[in-house]
């Protein structure tokens, strides 16, 4: 990943981590599903307002 450029973050076991680039939204485990969802729908819907 680090050879591509990509950058790597990492949060505690059993925690949440979501991170944002430009359009890429990544969740780091199950327990970032409830953030990353919420992030997904914040995105989604500045998309369509820009629109």
């Amino acid at each position: 990943m680090a050879q591509a450029g990509g950058q790597m973050r990492f949060a505690a076991e059993w925690t949440s981590k979501v991170v944002i680039v430009r359009e890429l939204i990544t969740g780091q485990n199950p327990f970032s599903a409830p953030a990353l969802a919420s992030v997904f729908v914040s995105a989604l819907d500045k998309r369509a307002e820009a629109n």
